[in-house]
């Protein structure tokens, strides 16, 4: 709706014969943006996060932790790129492109070293994501896991925040 008002704006302009904006004055409530919020958390709750009992977690729900958290190491990396971070992106304590590795960023690595296919530093993918739809798709797949293993974790601890994986990396730029 605001890219056809833009339009009828632009056209307006135009002096285009029809363009009219107004008649979005009507919907204007529902075109308004809403609230930004942010979604960083405390760093208390990144610690009872870290220090959750994963005996309580299934093997997933530890992996999808272990994702969340690294993200969080990593300065805050999206889903996107720690889904498809190589081994050859690091170098030494460095991920090419974002901040030194801390020491619990390459404990988590080092936890799941060998378990990804090809070069790949965690097991997200398996030989049958072979086109970028399907790991397009396997990336959807773990980062809607990565949240229910959050609002579990979240539930156990009593956290009544609202997590999500992108706020480890609202938490770490806000820090």
């Amino acid at each position: 709706m605001r890219k056809l008002r833009a339009i009828a704006n632009y056209a307006k302009g135009l002096n285009m014969h029809g363009a009219d904006p107004e008649i979005f004055d009507c919907v204007e409530d529902k075109m308004k943006w809403h609230k930004f919020e942010p979604r960083t958390v405390s760093k208390r709750v990144i610690q009872l996060i870290e220090n959750v009992d994963r005996s309580l977690l299934t093997p997933k729900e530890e992996f999808c932790l272990d994702l969340f958290l690294f993200s969080y190491y990593a300065g805050g990396m999206v889903n996107v790129d720690v889904c498809h971070l190589t081994y050859n992106m690091i170098q030494g304590n460095q991920v090419i492109y974002e901040p030194l590795l801390i020491e619990k960023s390459k404990q988590i690595i080092e936890k799941h070293e060998g378990q990804g296919i090809d070069n790949y530093v965690f097991p997200v993918f398996t030989k049958k994501h072979t086109t970028e739809a399907k790991m397009r798709n396997r990336v959807i797949q773990i980062s809607n896991r990565v949240s229910k293993t959050l609002t579990k974790v979240c539930n156990i601890l009593d956290i009544k925040e609202d997590i999500t994986w992108y706020s480890a990396r609202d938490t770490f730029i806000s820090r």
